[in-house]
């Protein structure tokens, strides 16, 4: 190794950052959070149609159970010390449905 190289390795070794300044997250809780299963392309509000869910804005449609599945893994990724339950999708999916289809699907 030259002596550039090693004065670069130096110089690399002291600009590394040890803790990311972009893990710092807002504080929030279960109860503050809007509930419901939200568009994807749009992000308004989905209603179900029987099991259809459907966007009234932008016409987008999914099955029920794939919005059910997107809203677990949401749930999943702000409440990662928080348990699946059945009771707790349900209510974070905006009470949509009923309880023992949404336990059905988890």
């Amino acid at each position: 190794m030259s002596k550039t190289q090693r004065q670069l390795a130096e110089r690399l070794k002291t600009l590394v950052i040890e803790s990311s300044p972009y893990t710092l997250l807002p504080s929030y809780t279960f109860e503050q959070l809007q509930k419901g299963i939200f568009c994807p392309t749009c992000s308004s509000l989905l209603q179900l149609q029987d099991k259809t869910l459907m966007c009234q804005k932008c016409s987008y449609q999914e099955p029920f159970k794939q919005g059910v599945l997107r809203n677990v893994i949401e749930f999943k990724v702000l409440f990662p010390n928080e348990a699946v339950t059945t009771n707790k999708i349900y209510e974070w999916c905006g009470s949509k449905g009923n309880k023992k289809r949404t336990s059905r699907i988890l």
